[in-house]
């Protein structure tokens, strides 16, 4: 039963996605932007 450490791991990418989309927004950067995953320090 794997289901819940897959659950929980894919909150992490949507709230790192949702952290920089608000940097951005704050930043005044509106355009689109790709994040991959594995979401890496550089990546990020």
């Amino acid at each position: 039963m794997q289901e819940p450490p897959l659950c929980c791991s894919a909150s992490v990418v949507f709230a790192l996605r949702q952290a920089i989309q608000i940097g951005r927004n704050d930043a005044g950067m509106k355009d689109w932007f790709a994040n991959d995953v594995p979401m890496t320090v550089e990546r990020v």
